[in-house]
């Protein structure tokens, strides 16, 4: 995992009105939060999700355990950690050509 992806969530169901501030003072109870980052489309509108980083684990796992299922915005949070991906193969690595 790279390391900035440490100590990350994945904040799923954001209403439209959601700010990365708004993000920050939801999360603030459970630990210090990094950064908080929406994620948006081609033309900038939101997409409903958001990735926030801890500093620690422990706060990003009582942030998980606390806000996974409650409600903003009249919308339903999900919330989990961010999984580990393995780094993708160079183009044609697996085809087994000369």
């Amino acid at each position: 995992m790279k390391s900035h992806d440490k100590h990350k969530i994945i904040v799923v169901g954001l209403p439209a009105s959601a700010t990365s501030d708004d993000l920050i003072k939801l999360t603030k109870p459970f630990g210090n939060p990094l950064d908080a980052n929406l994620a948006v489309d081609a033309e900038g509108r939101p997409r409903g999700f958001a990735f926030v980083r801890f500093a620690d684990d422990d706060a990003a796992k009582a942030a998980i355990e606390k806000l996974d299922k409650t409600e903003l915005g009249g919308r339903i949070l999900h919330v989990r950690a961010v999984e580990q991906r393995d780094a993708p193969k160079p183009a044609g690595a697996a085809k087994g050509r000369p």
